[in-house]
């Protein structure tokens, strides 16, 4: 069931071009590699410009268990995703 969901939201995400063209994970075809060579290019491309860059490193390893449910749920209705979607997700969060 799970793979299914996922698909159908990835498919619905992608079809409507409501993911940012840097988003790397959980995209078919996207890597954690292909965006770390992108930010060296680009952190390459600022010093050869003059430009001071600063750069933070975060370990996001348990990310998703820091998410606030509510905040998701808001974004996933911003998304335009349905009414009812949205109550099958807030269940499946809470239990």
């Amino acid at each position: 069931m799970e793979r299914l969901v996922y698909n159908q939201l990835c498919s619905y995400l992608s079809d409507n071009k409501l993911l940012n063209k840097y988003q790397s994970g959980f995209r078919s075809l996207h890597f954690t590699a292909t965006a770390l060579l992108d930010a060296t290019n680009q952190w390459y491309l600022n010093i050869d410009s003059g430009l001071v860059t600063s750069v933070v490193f975060l370990d996001l390893a348990k990310a998703f268990d820091t998410i606030d449910h509510n905040n998701l749920l808001e974004k996933l209705q911003l998304f335009g995703v349905s009414t009812s979607s949205i109550h099958w997700f807030k269940a499946y969060l809470t239990d």
